[in-house]
């Protein structure tokens, strides 16, 4: 009997680069609009370095200055 530990096939897999890639684009495209300088260099490298936590960091941090932004 042969037991399965991931529960994994191909639907997640591709759902996963999908995301992947859609986070990454945004984020490149935010980054281009929204920042310049060291700073924009400062998060493509980690973009680029770090593809999956990379962009989920620069969207949280976008959407929560965003925020207090409008806040303040």
């Amino acid at each position: 009997m042969m037991i399965n530990y991931l529960f994994i096939g191909p639907y997640h897999i591709i759902a996963f680069v999908v995301l992947s890639l859609i986070s990454f684009i945004t984020s490149f495209i935010l980054i281009s609009k929204n920042e310049n300088g060291i700073k924009f260099l400062v998060w493509a490298a980690l973009i680029l370095f770090m593809p999956i936590v990379g962009p989920l960091c620069y969207l949280i941090n976008h959407f929560l200055y965003k925020n207090q932004k409008k806040i303040a």
